[in-house]
């Protein structure tokens, strides 16, 4: 098992077995849901004393994230 970010080529036989956090867009491969995976933003009282609480999710490009996913 190899955890990874990158999406390997099932199909070029790079993997066996891929768990993504994303729909295939091959075809030709079976995909099965088996799960869900709630996600949440958290921030210490002080730093949203200083920067604020962000109301939406744009409001997010205007703050400090650590994290995975850089796609907002």
């Amino acid at each position: 098992m190899v955890a990874s970010n990158a999406i390997s080529n099932l199909l070029r036989r790079e993997a066996d077995i891929a768990i993504r956090m994303v729909r295939p867009e091959q075809s030709s491969l079976i995909a099965r849901r088996i799960g869900s995976l709630d996600v949440g933003a958290y921030a210490h009282e002080n730093y949203l004393r200083r920067r604020g609480v962000p109301e939406t999710l744009a409001d997010l490009r205007q703050h400090d994230l650590i994290g995975f996913d850089q796609g907002i």
